[in-house]
């Protein structure tokens, strides 16, 4: 009756420290990410909410678009890697940033300034390239881009 409960103590141990592991298991993301703030450049750099961003590439099917919160801030999601471009819309002031790339696995930071002094309806479109660094984020590790591949030398190839 002992070595019957002592087995079943056992098989129930095994099976709760499999479901321990199997929930500590990281999948694998397909995906990537955009996050920033935007800002009010004419009131001296102040949160800016209800913009929207509207993310667009020949990566994606339709678009993507997010609002910004109280605090200025926007976060796009599940956007596959490519080049983006990101364009800004409050009111009738609309900003464009191109040439956005989204890496796998990686939040971008695109972060705005709109000068809402200016009305009109003028488009204004930045060609800045974003940073490839994410001052937020603690992780390690390196991206490796379509540019990284290309100049990798390869076996029995001398330069």
């Amino acid at each position: 009756m002992l070595s019957r409960k002592l087995g079943l103590f056992t098989v129930g141990a095994f099976g709760i420290a499999l479901l321990v592991m199997a929930g500590t298991a990281h999948a694998q993301s397909t995906s990537g990410a955009i996050q920033g703030v935007i800002t009010d450049e004419a009131a001296g750099g102040t949160a800016l909410p209800g913009v929207t961003v509207i993310a667009t590439s020949p990566a994606l099917q339709g678009e993507a678009t997010e609002a910004s919160d109280d605090a200025g801030s926007y976060y796009i999601s599940n956007l596959p890697p490519g080049t983006y471009l990101l364009t800004f819309v409050y009111g009738e002031i609309t900003v464009r940033r191109e040439n956005v790339i989204v890496y796998l696995g990686k939040v971008t930071p695109v972060n705005a300034k709109i000068n809402t002094a200016k009305v009109g309806g003028e488009v204004i479109t930045i060609t800045t390239k974003t940073p490839t660094i994410d001052a937020g984020s603690t992780k390690q590790g390196t991206t490796i881009g379509q540019d990284y591949t290309k100049n990798v030398p390869l076996r029995g190839r001398t330069y």
